[in-house]
């Protein structure tokens, strides 16, 4: 993703620096942003094209996740596609 805005949230700092590794020997190297679950608030997050969930402190998925969804802001954000399954909403 050149030129992109890259979040990656994960409370486990190896899952970060391996995920930030590969794309840093990509050419064109996406921005990346690191945060941990609790200094997520997606409101405040910084600008971003795409949001990297990773392992994330027990009882805290629901609520990155909720945060995530685009019908709690009444809006899709750009270039997301919504896949419905059984259990919720798959953003691709």
């Amino acid at each position: 993703m050149p030129h992109a805005n890259v979040v990656i949230l994960t409370d486990e700092s190896e899952f970060a620096r391996l995920l930030t590794a590969c794309w840093q020997a990509e050419r064109q190297a996406p921005n990346i942003t690191v945060l941990n679950s609790n200094s997520w608030r997606e409101q405040d997050a910084p600008d971003h094209d795409l949001v990297v969930v990773g392992p994330v402190r027990d009882g805290q998925i629901t609520s990155v996740l909720r945060s995530l969804d685009p019908a709690r802001r009444n809006e899709t954000p750009p270039g997301t596609k919504t896949t419905p399954h059984s259990g919720g909403t798959c953003w691709t």
